[in-house]
């Protein structure tokens, strides 16, 4: 049976591919405001479900534990009471919170961004145990980051939509955001059009843009070790040296792309470091990059985000002791944090 979340969910994948394609500002404008308005109820939705799991196992515990219950609760509602969590509508929050780390991600980035151009066109991303290690939040992070040094980043947040996807499965994706359907197994001719699109669209949203793909569910896609090799060759490497071609009038166009997945993929699949670098010193666009998430987070920098991103002020405790709190609590595991 489709959930409430899962139909506001859909209904954002579907007009951010509305707006992906649209070429009209004015209609891009209202989308955006209409992908704001679903992503407000999405964050309202997961609230409830957070509370109403909490609240099975708080049950759980049993009667012995109700006193702590209610002074945890207690805690709760004055933590959220000054962070305006409860507030849907308060957007600067949610832009805060993937402050609280990130901090060689953001260092990578930042780099990337202050390169000379020639250099720094492109990247290829990867981002590994997006799971446990709050990748979304990190994405939300270089995309801020990304947005302070362009008027216009054109995004996409591709999924893959089957448990076991192949190579095909991966460009259907890219096509359905690109406007390209082909039912022919030449994979090579396939990307080809994808990337004129891309090319396409990218001109059109002029010198200046960065084009920044988000290729998520990477771990679902079988043979891992073969895919990863394949779509540098077939269609990243393509889309840069065409990308030279098409667009040699938008110099300061950029492309970024940014693979995940839930869980390591470069353990399981040894052969894959060949075409990965971790060392800055090292980069290459037209290979992947590995963007390292902490495994965990320390009580410290819970506290410095509280201090400095949350505006969180409290005279009976004093943002170490909350924050001594949430990492005890968490354990200091990032995507337990963010809750």
């Amino acid at each position: 049976m489709t959930t409430p979340l899962q139909i506001w969910l859909e209904k954002k994948d579907l007009l951010e591919k509305q707006r992906a394609i649209s070429a009209d500002a004015s209609q891009k404008f209202a989308l955006r405001k209409e992908i704001e308005e679903c992503e407000t109820e999405i964050a309202r939705l997961r609230k409830e479900q957070l509370i109403a799991d909490s609240v099975v196992a708080c049950n759980q515990l049993g009667s012995a534990s109700s006193a702590v219950d209610k002074l945890l609760q207690e805690q709760i509602k004055t933590i959220e009471k000054k962070l305006h969590i409860n507030n849907p509508s308060d957007r600067d929050l949610q832009k805060r919170l993937p402050k609280i780390d990130f901090k060689k991600a953001a260092e990578i980035i930042n780099n990337f961004i202050n390169q000379d151009i020639e250099d720094a066109n492109a990247a290829f991303f990867l981002i590994q145990n997006t799971r446990d290690r709050a990748g979304e939040e990190c994405i939300a992070r270089i995309k801020n980051i990304l947005e302070e040094d362009t008027t216009n980043l054109e995004s996409f947040p591709i999924r893959s939509s089957a448990i076991k996807a192949n190579k095909k499965d991966l460009l259907n994706r890219l096509g359905e955001y690109f406007g390209v359907k082909q039912d022919s197994n030449d994979l090579v001719s396939y990307a080809q059009a994808i990337i004129e699109n891309i090319c396409q669209h990218a001109k059109g949203a002029g010198d200046g843009a960065i084009i920044f793909i988000e290729l998520h569910d990477w771990d679902y896609l079988e043979n891992k070790e073969e895919v990863l090799p394949w779509f540098l060759t077939n269609f990243w490497q393509p889309l840069l040296q065409q990308s030279l071609i098409k667009l040699k009038d938008q110099i300061k166009t950029r492309f970024v792309t940014i693979v995940t997945s839930k869980d390591d993929i470069l353990t399981p699949c040894p052969s894959l470091n060949d075409y990965c670098i971790k060392d800055w010193n090292y980069f290459d666009k037209h290979k992947v990059f590995e963007l390292v998430l902490q495994q965990h987070w320390t009580q410290k920098e819970i506290a410095d985000w509280l201090a400095k991103h949350s505006g969180y002020n409290d005279e009976q405790n004093s943002t170490s002791t909350i924050a001594e709190k949430i990492h005890r609590v968490t354990k200091g595991i990032p995507t337990e944090v963010c809750k």
